[in-house]
């Protein structure tokens, strides 16, 4: 939408936005060149003009995940490769992902080459197909520095694979081309060095404080099962453990019926790197469930061959045709709730929402000169606008906004049920005083239809 801002990581990385820098820089010589006026200067350009560059360049790095996922599970055959990408379609956290201007799907993206190139590797045996996996494992982690793990998996090829016969020199390869990448990427890790490390010290503030690594772990695990359940809680929600037990059978699949040692090999780089990032984001302080994406097209490997060994063992014990049903029918019991799950986000997407709507309106009835003091902090300002955000407005008195010379107030009905919940009597003196001594300009109610917070847009007194 025009006004809403799109979800994004502030506390990312220095260099993790290199493709929708490329992206923006593409818009604006484009705009330049249409001789828009909005683009004769950075200054002059407003933000929102790029998300929608942006979020395509998201979605169509996502469409090109699907399809490497697909080449992964071509590895066993094509059964697991077309099953292994339709999970990887459908599934709800890499198809919400797809839709924003964030650094993880691309970090998925270049893992999830990474487990290809690795695999190829171990079949061809040559060093450069080693140097292109630490390349691609380097650009993961000039994207988003956890892409770093994904350096085990050719790391772990050179060293067990049966027909690697230069296993230092892979290593040296893989490792070299991770470097090279990695500084290509993000050169300003290098050329600034002391910047580099203090905003590094900076970010890992935000993720290193004590916490219960098994109380994380479980809680990446019950998402992980949730996003292949209808995501409707409750007991619908254990309607994911079929999917998590699948994904276990085709885990073990994937060492037990590779078709040769290298496979064998590549298939246990693979959940080397499966356990190993699990691991890191269970020790983090910070967590969300999109961390955990460049797992996810490894499960959806995982969940492919586990339908297909089921399937096979089916064709032992059945008939040909009770066979295909009951293989049919175990697919769609767990492809349907996360199928449900991303369509149901797709629709919503579509919606508008309050803060669109709260946007057109202050556009539309509030001078640009106008100063607003805003409480939704996806409420994004056109150029010449003087809307600005704040967590919370019972932070400040009234009489300090109007100090400040804002003329307006955006009220959160979320902030002020928190309020309410929270029986904070500072907050809701001050929630009290701005509804009583201000003019009451519009509510925009949240509904079905309309998601978001409930929105107030308040008009404050004059200076006296």
């Amino acid at each position: 939408t025009a006004y809403e801002i799109p979800k994004r990581d502030w506390s990312s990385d220095v260099c993790s936005s290199d493709l929708h820098v490329a992206v923006a820089s593409v818009r604006f010589a484009l705009g330049a060149l249409s001789a828009d006026s909005g683009y004769t200067s950075l200054d002059r350009v407003w933000e929102g003009s790029f998300y929608l560059w942006a979020r395509t360049a998201t979605a169509l790095v996502g469409t090109l995940l699907v399809y490497v996922v697909y080449r992964i599970g071509l590895r066993w055959n094509v059964r697991a490769g077309l099953i292994a990408a339709f999970f990887a379609a459908v599934h709800p956290e890499i198809v919400r992902e797809a839709h924003f201007a964030l650094t993880d799907t691309p970090l998925t993206f270049w893992v999830t080459l990474t487990l290809l190139l690795s695999m190829i590797a171990a079949e061809q045996c040559r060093v450069r197909w080693f140097m292109l996996a630490g390349i691609t494992a380097g650009l993961a982690t000039a994207t988003k520095y956890n892409g770093a793990t994904a350096l085990a998996v050719p790391l772990t090829v050179a060293i067990i694979g049966p027909g690697v016969e230069r296993r230092a020199g892979a290593m040296v390869a893989a490792a070299g081309g991770f470097l090279g990448a990695f500084f290509a990427g993000a050169p300003f890790s290098l050329l600034d060095l002391p910047e580099f490390l203090k905003g590094f010290g900076h970010l890992a503030a935000s993720y290193n404080q004590r916490v219960s690594v098994f109380e994380m772990a479980d809680r990446y695990f019950t998402y992980t099962r949730n996003s292949f359940s209808f995501g409707l809680g409750g007991w619908l929600n254990y309607l994911g453990w079929p999917a998590l037990l699948c994904s276990l059978i085709g885990a073990i699949a994937m060492l037990v019926r590779a078709t040769s040692p290298a496979r064998r090999a590549a298939a246990a780089g693979a959940l080397v790197f499966g356990l190993g990032y699990y691991w890191l984001i269970s020790n983090l302080s910070l967590t969300y469930f999109r961390y955990a994406l460049p797992v996810l097209p490894l499960l959806c490997v995982c969940l492919a061959l586990g339908i297909v060994a089921v399937a096979d063992f089916a064709a032992g014990k059945l008939t040909a045709t009770n066979a295909r049903r009951a293989a049919f029918g175990l697919l769609a019991l767990l492809a349907v709730p996360p199928l449900w799950q991303a369509t149901t986000f797709d629709q919503s997407r579509r919606q508008v929402t309050t803060q669109e709507l709260t946007g057109r309106w202050l556009e539309r009835n509030v001078p640009a000169s106008d100063w607003v003091k805003m409480e939704e902090e996806t409420l994004l300002s056109p150029p010449g606008y003087r809307w600005e955000s704040t967590h919370q407005l019972a932070r400040e008195s009234m009489q300090s906004y109007i100090d400040q010379g804002f003329k307006y107030v955006v009220v959160s009905g979320a902030k002020l049920s928190a309020a309410r919940e929270s029986n904070n009597r500072h907050d809701l003196a001050s929630y009290q005083q701005l509804f009583s001594s201000s003019t009451l300009m519009m509510t925009i109610q949240a509904s079905a239809d309309r998601p978001g917070p409930t929105l107030t847009i308040l008009k404050l007194p004059s200076r006296q």
